[in-house]
């Protein structure tokens, strides 16, 4: 229940970060602010799983740029974006993240906040290469209905991404890696994982528990490594969230997007990600847009438990 005198969803925008509450508990952190040192692009982290703790991961190796430190809580990005420059062609990597090299999203300012039973925000953003060439314009609309009574434990974040190109004709290039990606935290890998980490890396890595493990699983029914490539509606990550509780999240594919069912990647079952372009290339002219629609689904339980299936059904005839 909503506390006396607050909005079922609360947004609050900070200098650099923008707060999402439900029923006066924290939902998620949305970091924005790219005067802030090393933030090429903005990222929801953390986001808090049904247990209240979060459960989504800031890099591979939380507080150090080892291993994939680019994978922030939920992102978007893409590795290899073709465009006209005034030498010519350029691909551009807006997916890692290292100076002189890879190009940023840039935040440019809220269109809107909004708080109330339904609440969220609306982003305009510019994907800029690593010359300062305006590469793609971002509409990024967030949604955020208030909890169900009926479904304790289960939260949705609803996406729609508008796309376009400013500066002539641009390519999303073939490529596993992109867009929309979710890096979970240590504790809902599956075993492979955990043994091998805590084998190689010993204290700096914590995957506990050690004797429970979690399970990546698409609407088609492919499980762990058989994600990767493979098309589904929806797939989601699931597995013990702390010492006691099972919980998972979700990334619902909508029928209007491109290539729906779409494919999907995941590296090292760790990061998991809605990946259109993972067989081939699309192109979007600049008389055109792009529209992309997601739902992620924080629930407790198993994919099974929470019945995904059952809420792709419900996101597939809401928007």
């Amino acid at each position: 229940m909503a506390q006396e005198g607050k909005p079922a969803v609360e947004v609050k925008v900070g200098n650099s970060v923008l707060d999402v509450y439900q029923n006066g508990q924290p939902f998620f952190v949305y970091n924005f602010d790219n005067d802030q040192a090393g933030l090429y692009k903005p990222y929801f982290h953390p986001v808090f799983g049904p247990n209240h703790w979060p459960i989504t991961q800031n890099g591979e190796f939380p507080g150090t740029y080892r291993g994939h430190y680019w994978h922030h809580g939920i992102f978007i990005g893409h590795r290899a974006i073709s465009h006209k420059t005034d030498a010519g062609a350029r691909t551009s990597n807006f997916w890692e993240e290292r100076i002189g090299e890879c190009g940023g999203l840039a935040h440019i300012g809220f269109i809107m906040t909004e708080s109330g039973n339904v609440g969220g925000f609306q982003e305009q953003i510019i994907w800029r290469s690593v010359d300062g060439r305006d590469v793609l314009q971002e509409t990024r609309t967030v949604v955020v209905p208030a909890p169900d009574p009926k479904k304790p434990g289960f939260r949705i974040i609803d996406l729609l991404l508008l796309f376009r190109a400013p500066n002539g004709l641009v390519r999303f290039e073939q490529s596993p890696y992109n867009l929309l990606a979710c890096r979970v935290i240590n504790a809902l890998c599956p075993k492979p994982q955990k043994e091998s980490y805590t084998k190689q890396y010993g204290n700096l890595v914590d995957f506990r528990p050690l004797t429970r493990f979690g399970k990546l699983l698409t609407s088609e029914g492919q499980e762990n490594d058989e994600v990767r490539g493979s098309r589904a509606k929806w797939c989601d990550f699931s597995g013990p969230i702390d010492n006691v509780n099972t919980g998972g999240i979700a990334i619902l594919d909508h029928p209007l997007n491109p290539r729906h069912p779409t494919p999907w990647n995941t590296l090292n079952n760790m990061t998991f990600m809605a990946s259109f372009t993972y067989q081939e290339f699309f192109e979007l002219p600049p008389e055109k847009e792009l529209r992309l629609r997601y739902r992620i689904l924080i629930h407790p339980g198993t994919a099974e438990e929470a019945d995904v299936e059952g809420a792709w059904q419900e996101f597939a005839h809401r928007m």
